[in-house]
């Protein structure tokens, strides 16, 4: 089979998809205003709930020295224990966005509203 040919029955030429691939790996590499807006939003939710985050922040080191590895799911017991809660759900995502901790791989979410979807297992550079 040449390339391109699994997509030849949906109408897709191997030029076309040649094409995409360019486009897409030149956009990976620049800058665009949607990706300001989008960090200008990630740094609004941070400061809103930098006090949370922060807090979070302690715990999943804690965690992640102790147990070896830390995920939301472990921090999402602490918050309900502590009667916690962020003003914008997206402020979960930033306690691991800044430097200093690194992905070792992913499992399933053992809180049943989750869904069993997958979510990052972190540890502390």
């Amino acid at each position: 089979m040449g390339k391109g040919a699994a997509c030849k029955g949906r109408g897709i030429q191997s030029k076309e998809v040649q094409e995409m691939m360019r486009f897409n790996q030149s956009m990976s590499h620049s800058y665009t205003p949607g990706d300001m807006l989008k960090d200008e939003g990630v740094e609004a939710v941070k400061r809103a709930n930098a006090e949370f985050v922060d807090f979070m922040r302690g715990e999943a080191s804690r965690i992640s020295n102790e147990k070896g590895w830390v995920c939301s799911d472990d921090l999402r017991v602490i918050a309900d224990r502590e009667g916690l809660s962020p003003s914008h759900p997206n402020a979960w995502g930033s306690i691991f966005s800044r430097n200093g901790w690194k992905c070792i791989g992913y499992m399933k979410s053992m809180i049943p509203s989750n869904h069993s979807r997958l979510i990052a297992k972190w540890i502390v550079k």
